[in-house]
Parts: C-alpha cells; sequence; structure tokens
C-alpha cells in the first residue's frame, strides 16, 4: 500500500477526530490536522418568492413551489418536532442592515406566532405587500376581499377589499384606508390556519410553537456580507444572495455568534458561514405540485349532451374531498369529446360539457337550470334527464317532488293475489272473455326514448 493510499484510509477512519494524527512514512513523520464541521439543519425562504423587492413582510407566495414560505415554516416545524433539543436560528440576507434584520424578525414572528412583533414589521409595509395579503385570503378562504390589479396603490377597491377582510376575519380595525394592527394580526391567524392544514392532523400548531428553542439571539440580519458564492457552509441549500435561512443546531454544535454582538454583522469574526465551521443538511419542505390534474374518464355524457350523468358522482365526491383539504386552490374544469364529427362543433360541445360539470360543483342552479330552454332540441334538458336525476336518489330518502316539502317514501304495496279463471276447457291458454291480457313488453313503434 503507497503511502497516499494509506493517508486516505487513515482520513476516511478518522476524520471525525480533532485531535493531530501522526504518520510515519519511508523513515519521515507527517502530521496532519483533520477538523470534522458541525453540522447544522437548515432550510430557506427565497427572497423573490416570500417578499417584495424592499419589503419586510412575509409573503406566503404560491404553495408547492420551492421556496415557499409556508411550506418552509411547516417543514421547520415538522423538524423542530423530530428534534426538540435543537436551537433555531433566522438569519436573513437583504443588501441593507435595516431590512435583513426587518426581514429575520419577521419570520422568527411568523414561525413562532408572535402576532406583535408581527404587527411592528407589517408596520412598516408598502400597499402592495398588505393588497398581495389580501389576494392570497380571497384565494385561500373564499372571502371578498380581492383587491384586483397589485399596482401598490390605495384605491377603492382596495379599500372595499381591506374592509371586507376585516369582516370575513373578525378583526376589530377601524375604518382606516391602511392596515393596523388588529389587521395584522389576522393576517398571521390566516397564516397559522394554512399552517394547521400543511401539518395535517398529526400535528398541533401551538403545541408545536410551545417545543420550539430558540438561541439567544434567534434572528439576525447579515445584510450582503454572505452573497451565496462566498458562503462556506457545505451543503446549504442556497439558491440567491437574497434569501433567509431558518438553521437549526444540536446543542454540541451551537455557534457562538460573536459576529453579532451588536447590531451590525461583523463577517470577519463570523463563525457560521466561514470555510469549514459547518456543514449543512438541508431541512426538505414538502413540495406539493403546482398543478394537480384528476382525469374523469368514462361513460358521463350521453352522445351530444351536455347534461352530466350519476356516473360521474364518484369521481366529483373524490375532487371534493381534495378540495375541502386544499381550499387555497382553483379550480379549472376542461371538457372533451370524441374524435365523431367535425372539429369546430365538438370543440363547443366540449366547451358546453365543462360549463355543466363548473355549474354542478359550484352548485350554480341558474346555470344548470338554463339547459332546459337550450336552444338546440338535442341538447335541451327535459323528462329524460329528470329520470337520470331521480334515479340517482338513494331508495330510502326523502321525496322532493311535491313543491320542497320533503316526505318519506311509503312501502311498496304486496302484490295481490288474483285467481287465474279459465274457460272450461281444461289447459286453455286463453283467459277468460273480458279480462285484461298482461302488459306488452315491446313498445310500440315510434314511442318516444324515456319511455323505453
Amino acid at each position: 500500500m503507497t503511502t497516499a493510499q494509506r493517508r486516505f484510509d487513515l482520513f476516511l477512519k478518522e476524520t471525525s477526530a480533532k485531535r493531530p494524527i501522526v504518520m510515519g512514512a519511508d523513515g519521515r513523520t507527517t502530521t496532519l490536522r483533520f477538523f470534522k464541521a458541525r453540522r447544522v439543519h437548515a432550510a430557506e425562504v427565497s427572497a423573490h418568492l416570500g417578499f417584495e423587492p424592499e419589503g419586510a413582510v412575509l409573503l406566503p407566495a404560491s404553495p408547492g413551489r420551492a421556496g415557499a414560505a409556508l411550506d418552509v415554516l411547516a417543514a421547520v416545524l415538522r423538524f423542530a418536532a423530530e428534534n426538540p433539543d435543537h436551537h433555531l436560528l433566522v438569519a436573513a440576507h437583504a443588501p441593507d442592515e435595516r431590512l435583513s434584520r426587518a426581514r429575520a424578525r419577521g419570520v422568527l414572528a411568523a414561525l413562532t406566532g408572535n402576532e406583535g412583533a408581527w404587527a411592528e414589521v407589517g408596520a412598516g409595509a408598502s400597499p402592495g405587500e398588505w393588497q398581495r395579503l389580501l389576494a392570497w385570503s380571497a384565494a385561500a378562504f373564499g372571502w371578498p376581499c380581492d383587491p384586483g390589479l397589485i399596482d401598490g396603490k390605495v384605491g377603492p377597491k382596495t379599500r372595499a377589499a381591506l374592509q371586507a377582510f376585516r369582516q370575513a376575519s373578525g378583526a376589530h380595525a377601524g375604518p382606516d384606508a391602511a392596515p393596523g394592527a388588529a389587521d395584522w394580526g389576522a393576517f398571521l391567524r390566516c397564516y397559522d390556519q394554512a399552517l394547521a392544514r400543511l401539518l395535517g392532523p398529526a400535528h398541533d400548531l401551538q403545541a408545536l410553537r410551545a417545543g420550539l428553542r430558540l438561541l439567544p439571539a434567534p434572528a439576525v440580519g447579515c445584510a450582503a456580507e454572505w452573497p451565496i458564492e462566498r458562503c462556506r457552509i457545505e451543503g446549504l441549500p442556497g439558491s440567491a444572495d437574497a434569501r433567509v435561512d431558518l438553521l437549526a443546531f444540536a446543542p454540541e454544535d451551537l455557534p457562538k455568534l460573536e459576529c453579532h454582538a451588536d447590531e451590525a454583522c461583523a463577517a470577519k469574526r463570523c463563525d457560521l458561514y466561514r470555510k469549514g465551521k459547518y456543514r449543512a443538511v438541508p431541512i426538505v419542505a414538502e413540495e406539493r405540485p403546482a398543478i394537480v390534474r384528476g382525469l374523469m374518464t368514462g361513460l358521463f355524457f350521453e352522445t351530444d349532451k351536455a347534461f352530466l350523468l350519476p356516473s360521474a358522482m364518484k369521481g366529483i365526491r373524490r375532487l371534493k374531498r381534495y378540495y375541502e383539504l386544499h381550499p387555497d386552490q382553483q379550480l379549472l374544469v376542461v371538457g372533451h369529446t370524441d374524435t365523431v364529427g367535425q372539429a369546430d362543433y365538438n370543440l363547443t360541445l366540449s366547451d358546453e360539457r365543462a360549463a355543466a360539470m363548473a355549474a354542478y360543483v359550484r352548485d350554480d342552479v341558474d346555470g344548470w337550470v338554463a339547459w332546459y330552454s337550450a336552444p338546440k332540441e338535442s341538447k335541451r334538458r327535459g323528462t329524460r334527464e329528470d329520470q337520470h336525476m331521480l334515479s340517482a336518489l338513494p331508495p330510502d330518502g326523502p321525496r322532493f317532488l311535491d313543491g320542497g316539502a320533503a316526505r318519506p317514501r311509503r312501502a311498496p304495496r304486496p302484490p295481490s293475489r288474483q285467481r287465474t279463471t279459465t274457460s272450461s276447457s281444461a289447459g286453455s291458454p286463453w283467459p277468460v272473455p273480458g279480462r285484461a291480457r298482461p302488459r306488452r313488453r315491446r313498445p310500440r313503434s315510434g314511442s318516444p326514448p324515456c319511455a323505453r
């Protein structure tokens, strides 16, 4: 074995040792010093997803995207529950020191549920930031607080959206044109509801927060001292200079943070991002797909019809269960047809089928009833469609055929016992004259389809 191979084998065996390793080779003594980097678990909120360019308020961004704020916070809370002895630190990187510290305090407030600290950060927010929060609340909870175009201007629509948010969220705030402390508290409670959904029923959000362990200085701002190309933490999941790192340390690997003895970051004394100090293990956030496709296949429409058959109810129930778990997502319905017929006609028919499905899942009664007066007779709904809907009712359920008053179904009448009287000729197949013949099973020629 060569000297180089011996050194490499010794390195693999002894890298965890912090003592000098002395080995002899060909009468010479070589001293090798190996220091194993301490370990830190790290997650990142990317600035271009979590913040406005000059803003400090943490924005939820799009759910499921890598680096989206709420997904990252949920992942850190799960990690803290699985590693209760680890201490957390929030380190923000932004163009200046003031913005860095504000972002770090905002992320920490959202993580711990501190409404007072969150409101302090929100006090300096721009209209564009709370316009985005209003738009997110409208999409996540179905509230009528969408401000429309996010232009950073406080116009009539934005004021109306803020008032609608106050009414829907129960925020006890005055008629101010800008959010106050009560509004920011309501925004944070909306985040809490979204976090609770991301964590699922297996985790209690308040219990997870109560178990968090923080460093003595839990939020620090590093300004632009450590751009991503200069960070020497091996494995750090950083992707941009402007970011917020959420770091978790084991008790034996806690940093001294002498670089943050004062407000400003002293990069020369940093024991966190300097080369060889720490090796990062990423805290992986659960990445949900940006688009979830539900494909419903089968006989859900009759030929040249846009009426949704009862056979589609099983798929719609699954869609409803998914939407209850993800109320912040929006639904797009796309209709399809077969390849028979002209392409232009099939395109119109597929649009009509998609509209019929959308009307059903939205409980749009007007859109559903409008098909009973469709201009084209083949698509007009009538008795046949009513029979389809009635056939889907449970056999033991109430009836809704008497103007809305529900009444239970009557039990079926038992079959009557009628004697069959024949003529005097024994064994004659003909009934006595005057009795009705059995009903014919075959319909008359030219009967309507609904009678068959």
